[in-house]
């Protein structure tokens, strides 16, 4: 019974989050929901799953952060949520999913934005990581201290740039360094209109630190809209990841694949 909640749960988050107007949003005042506002990429996607049985798998993910404190010694303080799983639909079971990998991200962290040239922001804070199952089936990555910072290189072109120290005390997976590294690198452009392609723009992301033995995984992530440019209109999103790490649980596994859905936030 506890399953089969937690998966409604997580089909009403879709719905929730497909919703909400982000841009209708900001202009509220400060004692609604414009304090909620996208942090990581929240995105719908569907492929195949390319394990022993050929199934159809979807991946999706949900990141919002929270505004806290407006002002605190320069900086403003939030929370966010971030979550990330896949969903595969099956015929034989009753309820007609199963979950095979979740990870949840919680996170705490003030944002400086100092008047340094081409540096638009910092985070520096405190995150969680795990898959959440309890027990046996628990993958636990620590909970860290992170710094990142975003970079405007020029109006088209952003660099962000992640770091994290996890703390060797508390009770983790202890190879997932090796597999999941150290840094983190996301390169951003736009391009523009390209005839019928409106807003189209292109994000490259790798991970950096893993072991020797290992090739660099890497994220390379397209977004656009098709024959006319509107806010209130999903971004076409096309992701194709090549490495280890894109699931949580099974952390040391090599995935090559391409993935289409929609974007809410990029």
């Amino acid at each position: 019974m506890k399953n089969k909640l937690c998966k409604w749960m997580l089909l009403v988050c879709i719905v929730f989050i497909s919703q909400i107007d982000i841009n209708a949003a900001s202009k509220r005042n400060l004692t609604d929901i414009s304090e909620l506002t996208a942090h990581r990429e929240n995105y719908f996607l569907a492929g195949d799953n390319y394990s022993d049985q050929l199934t159809n798998q979807i991946k999706f993910q949900i990141s919002y952060k929270y505004k806290i404190i407006s002002n605190i010694f320069g900086a403003q303080f939030y929370g966010s949520y971030t979550q990330r799983s896949f969903l595969e639909p099956v015929a034989y079971r009753y309820d007609g999913i199963v979950i095979p990998d979740s990870l949840y991200q919680p996170e705490f962290f003030f944002k400086f934005t100092p008047s340094i040239p081409y540096l638009s922001y910092i985070y520096f804070g405190l995150r969680h990581m795990s898959n959440g199952r309890g027990r046996d089936g628990e993958v636990y990555w620590g909970d860290r201290a992170f710094l990142e910072a975003e970079f405007e290189l020029s109006k088209s072109t952003h660099l962000n740039i992640q770091t994290w120290k996890r703390n060797h005390q508390t009770n983790t997976t202890l190879d997932m360094d090796d597999y999941l590294g150290l840094a983190q690198i996301r390169l951003h452009h736009d391009f523009g209109d390209i005839g019928f392609i409106k807003d189209f723009s292109l994000a490259t992301t790798a991970r950096l630190g893993l072991k020797d033995s290992l090739s660099t995984p890497y994220q390379v992530a397209a977004y656009f809209q098709l024959f006319s440019q509107n806010s209130k209109i999903p971004y076409i999103y096309i992701q194709y990841w090549n490495g280890v790490g894109e699931f949580f649980t099974d952390y040391k596994k090599h995935t090559s694949r391409v993935r289409l859905g929609y974007s809410l936030s990029i």
